[in-house]
């Protein structure tokens, strides 16, 4: 099960738990899947970067889920469309990331699950 919080501009979230960024396309697009590229660089305050692909949601809506690969500090994104759309391309936000103790979910504590050796 996915735990997800709304995000934007500037928004608050936990360690581990995905955070859901929206944007409005400007222009209509024939083929969204194919017709236009969209994606979010999220910047740690330690200089980490991790690149996240933006997905079409119907309609002109686009979106980035993005959850923190450790916990604590503070992100920025900026959003890049190919081709430039203004309401998908060059858009940007900050999140501020608690740790998982915040979340109280037990599933939390320790990061992302991943498979034992």
């Amino acid at each position: 099960m996915t735990e997800t919080q709304e995000g934007s501009r500037g928004e608050r979230g936990h360690a581990w738990t995905p955070v859901e960024i929206t944007l409005a396309a400007q222009r209509q697009y024939a083929r969204p899947y194919t017709d236009v590229e969209v994606w979010a660089e999220f910047t740690h305050g330690s200089g980490v970067v991790v690149r996240r692909p933006g997905f079409w949601d119907g309609g002109s809506t686009w979106r980035f889920r993005f959850a923190a690969p450790f916990a604590g500090g503070r992100w920025t994104w900026r959003s890049v469309a190919d081709p430039a759309d203004p309401g998908l391309d060059g858009q940007r936000g900050e999140l501020t990331v608690a740790d998982h103790s915040a979340v109280g979910n037990r599933f939390h504590r320790h990061g992302f699950w991943r498979m034992s050796p």
